[in-house]
């Protein structure tokens, strides 16, 4: 519907603004998706989000939604006491990648019932509900 509504406004130049803006997020976000860090039905709304929004205020939602979700994460692992749960699975993570073990790490991922996780989409919302009251005023 993006694409659609972007090409009737805007006409040819209207879809490829609409184009970069889904290409922009889904791109960007793939690789978390493939290593479950992140839902396929994050990654898709964000897709559809960027085919609305183009490339330009997708960039400032996607960074909006990344630095509400980090301040999401941090409130809910203080909550939860799970600072050190938390910095022992970073170390993993980052062990993983630096000796080249790519691919889902076998224990944090969002398969994983144990692992906490953060709603991406609310965080979206809430960035984007910013973005445009900063643009209304």
């Amino acid at each position: 519907m993006g694409i659609v509504a972007h090409g009737m406004v805007s006409g040819s130049e209207g879809v490829l603004q609409s184009l970069q803006g889904a290409g922009l997020a889904m791109v960007i976000l793939l690789p978390i998706v493939l290593l479950r860090g992140l839902g396929a039905g994050d990654w898709k709304l964000m897709g559809a989000l960027g085919a609305i929004l183009g490339f330009r205020m997708m960039l400032v939602v996607l960074w909006g939604a990344v630095i509400i979700a980090g301040i999401m994460s941090v409130v809910q692992i203080t909550r939860r006491r799970r600072w050190g749960a938390t910095i022992h699975n970073l170390r993993e993570l980052l062990w993983s990648f630096y000796s080249l073990r790519w691919g889902v790490h076998p224990k944090v991922n969002l398969d994983n019932p144990e692992m906490h996780s953060v709603p991406f989409g609310t965080a979206t919302a809430l960035s984007m509900m910013i973005c445009f009251a900063l643009a209304r005023f």
